[in-house]
């Protein structure tokens, strides 16, 4: 009988295998990795956890003959490996925004796992843990297929930005609906019950900087901004609101249907992630790569250790926006043509290929398979 392999996930799309077809994942962002997963261990069963489960409940299967993988605190995984199946990988690609409640577990539930696949600033608050099995998490980000060639320089838009609008508000998360208990239960969170977390979300979010950015290159009519829930920007603070109204109403952002197509068309990407963490780098910089455009990225603080600093214009190395600005306004087309020359040269190397749906799923099958 094949060994069986579990991918742990309490999204429930994702579940009764359907993460493992093609066409089905590549309607959702980096869920195609799950595809090539399947088809690089024909020797393994490989399912999902609700039908793994459902499978030991009714005795065809033994618990003790599955391997998990797990995503983050996933329920269902954590109700396999308490059935007695084997904790072997546990993996992350979010930040500390999205994914709070895994964060403040690092202290006790990566232990259990044999390895763990994550940002490696998150390492730094991991215990007893065998080193030898903790794997950066390189963000499984394109498909070979969808790499494109580059458009001619001399015809393209300045820059894209590439943002949805769902800002949230580290230092004031007031309640929209006016109730008694939200409005003590928000008011306890801000002035009497501030955790480490949200000191370091709060000093360490990027969301402003995007709006800094936005209210800068769109006053200078050179942006392309793309995503969805801009319609209105009435969730945005008051003083953002304000600043930013009229700029996003002229600059009219659309939601993105071929993400590549529409970054191709630009010089240059805005590549800001939602938060800076050591070792969170994310699809946006690998993305540029893909397109044929030149990243301006800021994110993680030690980006350099994976992404080679001549492919990228590092935000850090400019006093304000404005120097910036005019660094990329005063970029010859020699130099241009360079950075995307290095932008796709670092892509077909092996670190870069790291970032591809293949390369993930191989480096995962080869963790089974060890």
């Amino acid at each position: 009988m094949k060994k069986t392999v579990v991918i742990a996930t309490d999204t429930d799309i994702f579940n009764n295998n359907k993460m493992f077809d093609y066409d089905f994942g590549k309607n959702y962002f980096g869920v195609v990795a799950m595809h090539y997963f399947h088809k690089f261990l024909p020797e393994y069963q490989v399912i999902t956890a609700d039908i793994a489960i459902k499978m030991i409940d009714e005795k065809s299967l033994d618990a003790k003959d599955v391997m998990v993988i797990q995503e983050q605190d996933s329920k269902l995984g954590e109700a396999l490996i308490a059935k007695g199946a084997f904790a072997h990988t546990v993996y992350c690609f979010e930040s500390q925004i999205y994914a709070r409640p895994f964060y403040q577990k690092l202290q006790s539930l990566p232990q259990k796992f044999k390895n763990r696949i994550f940002f490696n600033g998150m390492f730094e608050h991991t215990k007893d843990c065998d080193e030898a099995h903790n794997y950066h998490s390189y963000f499984p980000s394109y498909d070979d297929c969808e790499i494109l060639e580059p458009l001619d320089w001399n015809k393209r838009d300045f820059v894209a930005l590439v943002m949805g609008n769902k800002y949230i508000d580290h230092n004031n998360l007031f309640p929209r609906k006016i109730r008694f208990k939200k409005i003590v239960k928000w008011a306890v969170k801000k002035y009497a019950d501030k955790d480490e977390t949200d000191k370091y979300l709060s000093e360490n979010e990027l969301q402003n900087t995007r709006l800094e950015f936005v209210e800068l290159f769109g006053s200078k009519g050179v942006l392309k901004l793309f995503g969805a829930g801009w319609d209105y920007v009435d969730n945005l603070p008051k003083s953002w609101e304000k600043r930013l109204k009229d700029i996003v109403f002229k600059l009219s952002p659309k939601p993105l249907h071929d993400k590549f197509v529409e970054i191709s068309k630009c010089k240059f990407n805005l590549c800001i992630e939602n938060l800076s963490y050591k070792g969170y780098v994310t699809e946006k910089i690998i993305h540029s790569f893909v397109a044929g455009s030149i990243p301006v990225y800021l994110g993680a603080s030690n980006v350099e250790e994976f992404i080679p600093k001549n492919c990228f214009i590092d935000v850090r190395d400019f006093s304000d926006k404005e120097e910036l600005f005019e660094f990329m306004k005063n970029l010859s087309q020699e130099n241009a043509l360079e950075y995307l020359k290095r932008g796709r040269e670092f892509l077909n190397s092996d670190e870069g290929k790291k970032y591809s749906f293949k390369g993930y799923a191989k480096f995962l099958a080869e963790l089974v398979k060890a």
